[in-house]
């Protein structure tokens, strides 16, 4: 990747190893909260620049500016009752990109809420008539049927099946993405809904409130306020039609830290009787930190961890403020306890923010010392782990738009807490209205500078000849990579190398289908036969049946993409292996190194979702997704630690860059992914070291998505192109 460094007009390109890969509508981070509707006028600059999109001409900068001029007179114009319906409805642009880097699972309502903040489409609110349209439910019990329809054919289980009362989690199975698809069928059954916010959405928990909720919205007297999706553009394309995708070359972006000066917002207050809580970080720059605070008569207390964890009689919060062990051995630096101590705290918090938010005013902030610009000088980071800890604060800033938060990183050597203190207080307390999340503070900047990060555009050269590094017989090994899109990376890797590949994965190794199942395709097909041959149709829950899919599909998946490969004439290998275990994975790859030889190339690309918001998530359900990514590669690397390695890969998520609600685990996960690669690439001079922040695939999205997408001209990254390009 090429790290540009600007500073007033000077640019020096420096060499560091994350790089980001995402979609042509990444075009940068807008501000958090702020909404807006347009006249005719309006939105004919956005048709031109939805056609400059299209054909790729228009750069990021001029598209933030469209954007910044059409907000600013929206914030003139616009009523207050409008601005209380939008914040409902609507997420920052952060949001967008970060649900577009979903990989195989991206959220349509958070994609869709992205794309107004980018001024490619905006919400018409419209008084829906009193009268209500000769197609709408007369009573519950159609809203009832025509939802355990839509459930019973997006999931495959039998309508008999089901229940009103079954959770939708806990008693069907059903994922945040397959709820959006359940939601997207209703919508076109029922013509006169609301369109239902994604807090409403993830409140409701079974199939009877949903049917409750919906049936209100339908039999409510009063004219209602909705919230429609309009393109900017007055051609919509037939939303029971899907277009033909029109897939671009891969658009690669590149982070820069850029030198800006501070802007002064306005005093953020808090309500009276609240704390702002400072963990201790025993360097004395927390204790330094809550004297600010009180200093600007923000009520302060620094307190340890482990007091706030067990929190019983201290007063309700309307701050935290996370600052990580400052004197950590080499061996803590790779303990990620730290991170998991922070999202606890994080969410045992998490409502006394929100609501002293609502109140008044709330801040949480996380603040690091990476290099003072999160690790992108290049000249090596202090302790990689604690990197993740901006994906937190980048993540709690879409959750609770109404909090200020920010990640502050310092520079190591500043030494100066009273004066470190005051730099973090002014941006906490007096918080630059347009400012990003992530804030650079180090003493050597200009007076009332910070560094700031954006993304550049950084295309390959399309001309240029793959080559690798990577002889006949070496060998390759891939976390994920028998399934998925990392299955699709090692399909398009084996065309240019004659290796041996190494594939982990957490599924049994494949055996041969029964008899019954070989023929099969369709999701309702093969479920209703695992009821018939496999579970019975008297005891087997949605859930069991949903976990006998799964598993069959598995099987299925890793055997074909196995036979393809070996039909290519590539030397494959499959083990079944759960990387968090570092027991088995040294045991696998003491195998390995006996059978083929050393190891020469590692990719990482096995990662798990759970998604919920950050006040709801439990620790196990953190820790599932987290390990994996990040035990997982430390795992990896110790038992490699000997190996020669040529090539270091990690697959990375748009969600570490930029935070994505419900996926505070998979976002700090990922950019602790970063942060190492950034830390190896210094530590291994002759291997090529990258982490990859990937946007959308084509893969794995809704029908309904893609129809927003191609309408939108939203370019996607295709997987049957998949290619690793070194460079």
């Amino acid at each position: 990747m090429i790290l540009k460094t600007e500073k007033k007009e000077r640019h020096t390109d420096n060499t560091s190893p994350s790089s980001l890969i995402s979609v042509e509508q990444d075009k940068g981070i807008t501000d958090a909260g702020k909404k807006y509707t347009m006249d005719n006028k309006k939105s004919n600059l956005i048709i031109n620049a939805l056609r400059v999109v299209k054909q790729g001409l228009e750069s990021m900068q001029t598209l933030q500016l469209k954007t910044a001029e059409i907000h600013k007179k929206f914030l003139e114009a616009q009523t207050e009752a409008s601005r209380t319906l939008q914040n409902m409805m609507e997420n920052t642009q952060r949001l967008a990109e970060a649900s577009m880097g979903l990989g195989d699972s991206i959220k349509e309502e958070l994609f869709i809420n992205s794309l107004r903040e980018q001024n490619i489409i905006h919400n018409k609110t419209e008084i829906e008539p009193e009268n209500k349209s000769s197609d709408s439910p007369d009573n519950i019990h159609e809203i009832e049927n025509n939802l355990l329809e839509s459930v019973s054919h997006l999931t495959g289980y039998p309508k008999e099946m089901l229940g009103l009362d079954m959770d939708i989690e806990s008693d069907l199975g059903i994922d945040s993405i397959k709820r959006v698809e359940i939601f997207s069928s209703l919508e076109e059954k029922l013509t006169n809904i609301q369109s239902i916010s994604p807090e409403i959405m993830g409140s409701l928990k079974t199939l009877r409130q949903i049917a409750e909720y919906l049936t209100g919205a339908f039999l409510n007297n009063e004219p209602q306020t909705s919230t429609k999706n309009t393109l900017a553009s007055p051609k919509l394309a037939a939303e029971n039609e899907l277009p033909e995708i029109n897939i671009s070359d891969i658009n690669r972006k590149v982070i820069s830290i850029v030198e800006k000066p501070y802007k002064r917002g306005n005093k953020l207050t808090i309500p009276h009787g609240r704390k702002v809580f400072v963990t201790d970080d025993n360097s004395g720059l927390s204790e330094a930190i809550a004297e600010e605070l009180n200093s600007q008569n923000i009520d302060a207390i620094h307190i340890s961890k482990e007091a706030l964890m067990n929190k019983k009689d201290l007063p309700e919060a309307a701050g935290l403020i996370i600052l990580p062990t400052n004197d950590l051995s080499a061996k803590e630096q790779k303990n990620d306890k730290i991170l998991k101590d922070a999202f606890i705290l994080t969410s045992h918090l998490a409502s006394d923010l929100i609501d002293s938010a609502a109140k008044g005013g709330a801040i949480f902030a996380t603040v690091t010392r990476l290099d003072g610009a999160f690790g992108f000088k290049g000249k090596g980071i202090a302790n990689a782990v604690t990197g993740g800890l901006a994906a937190l604060a980048k993540t709690a800033s879409i959750e609770w738009e109404s909090v200020c938060c920010r990640a502050i990183d310092i520079a190591p050597g500043w030494k100066d807490n009273k004066n470190i203190a005051k730099a973090v207080v002014a941006e906490l307390v007096n918080p630059d209205p347009s400012g990003p999340v992530e804030i650079g503070l180090d003493k050597n900047l200009s007076f009332g500078s910070r560094f700031t990060l954006k993304l550049e555009s950084s295309p390959y050269q399309t001309a240029q000849k793959i080559q690798l590094d990577l002889n006949y017989g070496d060998v390759v090994v891939v976390t994920g990579g028998a399934k998925g899109i990392t299955a699709s990376a090692v399909q398009a890797l084996a065309k240019h190398i004659d290796s041996t590949l190494i594939l982990l994965g957490r599924s049994p190794e494949p055996s041969s289908e029964p008899k019954w199942l070989e023929t099969l395709d369709g999701e309702s097909v093969i479920k209703k036969a695992i009821l018939e041959n496999e579970l019975g149709t008297q005891n087997a829950s949605p859930v069991m049946l949903e976990k006998a899919y799964k598993k069959h599909m598995a099987n299925r998946e890793i055997s074909r993409n196995l036979e393809k490969l070996r039909q290519d004439g590539i030397s494959v290998f499959y083990y079944s292996a759960d990387i968090r275990k570092p027991e088995q994975l040294n045991r696998i790859l003491d195998d390995v190194r006996s059978a083929h030889g050393h190891i020469k190339c590692i990719i990482h690309g096995a990662g798990v979702l759970d998604d919920r918001f950050i006040k709801d998530k439990t620790i196990n359900q953190f820790e599932r997704v987290f390990d994996t990514k990040v035990k997982g590669l430390f795992n990896l690397l110790e038992s490699t630690k000997n190996d020669n390695l040529r090539y270091l890969v990690l697959f990375s998520s748009i969600a570490a860059r930029i935070g994505n609600r419900g996926q505070v685990d998979y976002a700090m996960a990922n950019e602790v992914l970063n942060k190492i690669a950034q830390k190896e690439s210094l530590l291994r001079p002759n291997c090529r070291v990258v982490s990859i922040n990937w946007g959308p695939w084509d893969g794995g999205m809704v029908s309904s998505l893609l129809r927003q997408l191609c309408n939108l001209g939203v370019s996607m990254i295709l997987s049957e192109l998949f290619c690793l390009k070194p460079h």
